[in-house]
């Protein structure tokens, strides 16, 4: 008998662990045991790749991850520098960052997928669903719909970068924010353009997104787990809901050059709790594999969303003009570049003081990049720019083209 329950005990160990796995945030090891295939060391430019994170590593950046992904070469995924400046911690594979804006390609997404079930219309005033209260003190917000939201037309203020906020913020980085402190800084404040006269990027436009699922999902943050995360394994991304957040195991040290003087402070405490305090516009995590995860089921295998309904993302409209022969366009939670050579690049990048990024979709090869390092970006500073570089915009080469001149070296200036 005691025999039948050891071995029944062995067994129901065995199932729970390995559904563990599957169900998700039951992290990998701090050995840096991984649970996704890597083949990396087969990868025939996986020098190159790691000579260019070594690189930008010496340029000061504190810890870096790089994934590159392409129909004809595979996948390589690698790492240089450190999760921890203080203990010296090396970076790993999987080691968990702060996803900034880029949480606004999964916002985007998953309102789109309410769309197509016929919960929402895009065409819908986004009035309908705030209260009264808050639409009635934010200009163009009668007028709004959520389409104009996901588009950044909506004319809507950018309370982030009010001045007002920004004292408030950068006098004391650990202060408790609600969704309505917020949105205060911006009551009664005058609309930047008229509804859908043009294109500018703003992160009011996605916390107010948050309500309007909130009011049509019950929890924004249950729709991002429920619908994104869980079915498209994506075991370690984490937003609100997730084990461990804001701080899940992996989650890196963050660090800031705040006086652009090269000197480094660390700001983990600073982005945790704005990580807790925003909605909609940043507030997520992820490991570099998971934001690969996603852009893939999204742009390259198609499982995410309807034929009609990534039409409907990907539709782009001008948002600057041209400079140095390069394209500037955005659409619906994500932009793109056409460089000189027609190379496209369909991304979204975040910057914060704890977050640089670049998750990138490139429709002629069906390629994937994505770049995460443990450093705000969102200050400029010497690191911020040899990260960010935006090449045609009148900066340096940044991280980004140097491996698009590895990956697409004949399409890139």
């Amino acid at each position: 008998m005691k025999s039948q329950l050891l071995s029944a005990l062995i067994l129901f160990l065995i199932i729970s662990c390995a559904s563990c796995k599957k169900a998700g945030n039951v992290p990998v090891d701090s050995n840096g045991n991984i649970d996704f295939e890597n083949p990396s060391a087969l990868h025939p430019d996986k020098e190159k790749f790691q000579n260019i994170l070594n690189k930008y590593k010496k340029e000061g950046i504190p810890g870096l991850s790089m994934l590159i992904y392409t129909p004809e070469k595979g996948m390589w995924i690698g790492t240089a520098g450190y999760s921890a400046i203080e203990n010296k911690t090396q970076m790993k594979l999987f080691n968990v960052f702060h996803s900034a804006s880029v949480i606004k390609t999964y916002m985007s997404v998953a309102t789109l997928k309410l769309a197509e079930e016929g919960k929402l219309r895009l065409s819908d005033k986004i009035d309908q669903y705030l209260p009264a209260e808050c639409s009635d003190k934010i200009a163009n917000a009668h007028e709004a719909t959520i389409l104009n939201l996901l588009n950044h037309s909506s004319g809507i203020p950018d309370f982030l970068f009010q001045s007002s906020h920004e004292a408030d913020y950068y006098n004391n980085f650990y202060a408790t924010f609600s969704t309505t402190d917020y949105l205060k800084y911006i009551y009664h404040k005058k609309a930047l353009f008229r509804v859908g006269e043009k294109f500018e990027y703003c992160n009011t436009n996605y916390m107010l997104l948050a309500l309007v699922l909130d009011k049509v999902y019950g929890s924004h943050a249950n729709l991002l787990t429920e619908r994104i995360f869980k079915p498209y394994g994506l075991f370690h991304s984490y937003y609100k809901n997730e084990s461990g957040y804001p701080a899940p195991f992996g989650a890196v040290n963050t660090y800031i050059d705040l006086y652009g003087d090269g000197k480094l402070q660390n700001s983990t405490g600073w982005e945790r709790n704005f990580a807790k305090n925003n909605i909609g516009h940043d507030g997520m995590l992820f490991t570099t594999h998971d934001c690969f995860l996603f852009f893939k089921a999204l742009f390259i295998d198609r499982k995410i969303l309807a034929a009609q309904s990534l039409q409907t993302m990907l539709d782009f409209k001008p948002t600057r003009d041209p400079i140095n022969g390069y394209r500037f366009e955005g659409a619906l939670g994500i932009e793109r570049i056409t460089n000189p050579k027609g190379l496209q690049r369909i991304y979204h990048v975040g910057a914060s003081l704890g977050g640089a990024n670049w998750v990138c979709y490139y429709p002629q090869e069906n390629a994937v990049i994505v770049i995460n390092a443990n450093f705000g970006a969102i200050i400029d500073s010497p690191i911020a720019n040899a990260f960010l570089g935006y090449k045609g915009r009148g900066k340096t080469d940044g991280m980004l083209e140097a491996v698009e001149a590895v990956v697409f070296p004949d399409k890139v200036p």
